[in-house]
């Protein structure tokens, strides 16, 4: 567990994060609300895959979503 520990902050510190890919979808309507987020995660480590206009612009709320079990 304490391996576990130092190698998370070792990463973080390192911003490399090899596992996690991100997809931003715009979903409110503000024009470049996804491109911030994209830098801001970019910045930050973060492997961002895609950056889009969610389906919809009603969204009211922010969704994350976990794949890692491929559903």
């Amino acid at each position: 567990q304490k391996y576990e520990q130092n190698l998370a902050a070792e990463l973080y510190e390192q911003k490399r994060f090899p596992d996690i890919w991100v997809e931003i979808l715009n979903g409110n309507g503000v024009t470049g609300v996804a491109a911030q987020y994209t830098e801001f995660l970019r910045d930050k480590g973060f492997d961002v895959q895609r950056t889009d206009n969610a389906d919809n612009f009603s969204y009211q709320n922010t969704l994350v979503i976990d794949r890692s079990d491929n559903r």
